[in-house]
């Protein structure tokens, strides 16, 4: 019956991208064989929102399931018709008006006709999108006859602690959203038949990039839209995209065409500069002055950490960053190679007391510490020594001895052209010393969390579990390595 229809009919997720981008719901109704499929990571982001919302489920115990795992909506329709006569609390129920159509996450009975309706999210705040989310629900039910009590989000609590057993009660806040949502109803059919009107168009909606390309969320479309735009766009533009999307409007695209008279700040001439020249900016006072205060031996560290939603260990918060992995490279003079030392946690125990008494070994008493984005790195270690007080004898002295190497690139002491106006570390590495992380398995912190939880938290063979392990051990020893090289051409460039 649905086959061909379901490909018209708007969902709550269509519904949301057509408020995001006109293009973006074109692309999902007439070419969604060419919207790139999302990667690992957003992946395991939606992954994690499942696991968040089988949990706020037993808020509401002795439910029904409305055809668990199944997507195909004339099923869903049909089993919500046949139980919602049950007057029992509701997982996933779904209803459909004219073409538009919404799954609801939790509906519970209230009174002898009323229901509560629920949208569970695995944020710990409430969003500016999820007004629209939860009142598109609701026009859809009460447009199909539902009596709505109470327009409710569920989300985590961010000041909830663990001790012992989950305490589903503690770990949600539960926001009643019914009079924020009530003067967004009557927007809804006015949004529906744009919508519709926009689907029907036969050629792609003529919009330019810009801020809706990445709010309320990242689009999908980025490599297919953006893939226009030249090397040095101007959406690199440090530090103000708002403006390099003002010059898009204005059918400028490269850095090398901004206007002579545009206002720019110094960080922005610097980088403007460097890319008509070719060459790096250096500021060799600046570079020598940063340089002298390092003091052998050097360890260069690096962290990785697991932040789940849904705290796993005692004395832990949702979404506090939980080390698991480290590495560090020692250096005990200019000329002198480097120590490579690592600690990886094994089994799904909480890993702290042991990455602390392995990172304590590895730093020793004396010489720099050197890290990228200090704020990160001393989060990390304040949390520890705040969580283990027997640690603090070697935690607090270690804070005062860690360097942040990202200042020197933050103030633009140095820039390289390649940097494309970044100042991050997987973009200086591979700009100032040719190596990067386009040959590894895993290149980028929130895969490398994604990864270490996947094999160590569920069932995985032996052998994957080995692979994955291999490839994390490589990827945070070339952050490390990498600090390493870009020091040794920092001293290079000041020569």
């Amino acid at each position: 019956m649905f086959d061909d229809e379901e490909r018209r009919i708007i969902s709550k997720s269509r519904y949301l991208s057509g408020l995001q981008c006109p293009k973006l719901i074109w692309y999902q109704f007439n070419a969604p064989d060419q919207i790139p499929p999302p990667d690992a990571d957003k992946l395991a982001i939606f992954e994690q929102g499942h696991r968040v919302g089988d949990l706020a489920q037993e808020l509401f115990p002795g439910g029904i399931y409305i055809q668990e795992g199944s997507w195909k909506i004339e099923n869903v329709l049909a089993d919500t018709r046949k139980i919602i006569r049950l007057r029992k609390p509701l997982y996933e129920a779904g209803f459909l008006f004219g073409n538009s159509y919404a799954r609801v996450d939790i509906l519970n009975p209230v009174s002898s006709d009323e229901w509560d309706l629920y949208e569970v999210k695995s944020g710990t705040r409430v969003k500016e999108v999820n007004f629209s989310d939860v009142a598109y629900q609701r026009y859809i039910l009460e447009s199909t006859g539902m009596k709505i009590r109470s327009c409710n989000l569920v989300h985590i609590n961010r000041d909830y602690v663990r001790r012992g057993d989950l305490e589903i009660n503690e770990l949600f806040t539960v926001d009643d959203m019914t009079e924020t949502t009530g003067p967004l109803l009557s927007h809804i059919p006015v949004d529906l038949q744009w919508m519709a009107e926009k689907i029907r168009e036969k050629d792609i909606p003529d919009i330019y990039i810009g801020r809706q390309c990445t709010s309320p969320f990242e689009c999908a479309m980025i490599p297919v839209c953006w893939n226009y735009l030249p090397e040095h766009n101007v959406t690199t533009l440090y530090s103000d995209r708002a403006k390099g999307f003002s010059l898009i409007e204005k059918d400028v695209t490269d850095i090398l065409d901004i206007p002579a008279d545009m206002d720019l700040t110094n960080k922005q001439k610097i980088q403007v500069d460097s890319i008509h020249t070719g060459k790096v900016h250096v500021e060799k006072e600046m570079v020598a002055g940063f340089l002298e205060r390092l003091i052998y031996p050097l360890h260069y560290i690096d962290f990785e950490t697991i932040a789940p939603a849904v705290p796993i260990f005692d004395g832990t918060r949702p979404y506090r960053d939980i080390p698991f992995q480290f590495s560090v490279q020692v250096q005990t003079s200019a000329d002198s190679v480097l120590e490579d030392f690592s600690f990886l946690a094994e089994g799904a125990g909480d890993p702290r007391e042991e990455f602390m008494l392995k990172l304590r070994d590895a730093v020793g008493n004396e010489g720099s510490v050197i890290v990228y984005n200090a704020s990160f790195e001393k989060g990390i270690l304040k949390g520890l020594s705040e969580t283990f007080p027997g640690h603090s004898d070697w935690i607090e002295p270690l804070l005062d001895r860690i360097v942040d190497l990202l200042k020197p690139f933050q103030a633009f002491h140095i820039y390289h052209p390649g940097q494309h106006g970044s100042a991050s570390l997987k973009n200086v590495t591979p700009a100032l010393t040719g190596s990067g992380y386009e040959d590894l398995e895993i290149s980028g912190g929130m895969t490398a969390r994604n990864e270490f939880s996947r094999v160590t938290y569920s069932d995985v063979s032996e052998e994957e579990r080995a692979r994955v392990r291999s490839e994390l051990i490589e990827y945070c020893r070339q952050d490390t390595v990498g600090m390493a090289d870009i020091v040794r051409v920092m001293r290079g460039l000041i020569k």
